[in-house]
């Protein structure tokens, strides 16, 4: 446990009517770090716009020590990310979605490679464990292959998982970068600028696990799928 201790890392979860799974998630981070035995950490609860009763259990949960809630008002996965990472005050952040499909028990994973100071650390859900249930035929198979395929192609950033929602970014590397997008294909446009800004790359295989909402998920396939493909190409110097 010794390695994993002072972490002074900042995790970032983003959260659209996530009633059902947010405390949760909010709770597993905090017994990961309860176990590891730090206390230089921060939880920020980045909403964006829930509406079924999410955000009163965020404002309760907000009064525990070291939990921070804000409010999101641009609309989009990429916008509640983008807002929450420039309200970090530590200089790494780890960033999943609430739905727990990724573990945050893997914080420790990403934390043994802030020493070689990287910018950019992707959980690879390829070169990890894809359960059962947990990824759709289509974006296992065709969208995240093709995606990531031609971001290697066009940008030579050795990736594996274009699409990967668990990821750690270096906070003075992210304020260089001038994102842009607010919607899903935020993800890749990270990569992109990552490569573009030649940022220091590095992946750690993942575990994804199936959804625990119980519902259908807010990413669009084909809309969302086709908005990333135009940041791939239009990015493009």
């Amino acid at each position: 446990m010794l390695e994993i201790r002072n972490m002074n890392l900042s995790i970032v979860i983003p959260c659209l009517n996530e009633k059902k799974t947010i405390k949760k998630a909010i709770f597993e981070v905090l017994k990961f770090f309860k176990k590891s035995k730090n206390s230089n950490f921060e939880i920020i609860i980045a909403d964006n716009g829930s509406t079924n009763g999410s955000l009163e259990i965020i404002k309760k949960l907000a009064k525990i020590k070291n939990i921070k809630f804000i409010n999101v008002v641009t609309r989009g996965y990429g916008a509640a990310l983008h807002a929450g990472i420039l309200s970090a005050k530590y200089p790494y952040v780890l960033f999943a979605d609430a739905d727990l499909s990724y573990s945050f028990k893997q914080v420790s994973v990403f934390k043994k490679q802030t020493k070689n100071s990287f910018d950019l650390v992707l959980g690879s859900r390829f070169k990890g464990k894809i359960h059962d249930g947990s990824m759709p035929f289509l974006h296992r198979y065709l969208g995240t292959p093709i995606l990531t395929f031609l971001i290697n192609l066009i940008y030579k950033i050795n990736t594996t998982d274009c699409n990967s929602g668990m990821r750690m970014i270096k906070k003075s590397f992210y304020t260089q970068l001038n994102m842009k997008n607010s919607g899903m294909e935020w993800a890749s446009e990270l990569l992109i600028k990552t490569a573009l800004n030649k940022g220091k790359y590095k992946e750690v295989p993942i575990s994804l696990f199936p959804d625990k909402r119980g519902r259908k998920p807010h990413l669009n396939s084909w809309k969302d799928g086709w908005r990333h493909l135009k940041v791939i190409i239009f990015l493009k110097p």
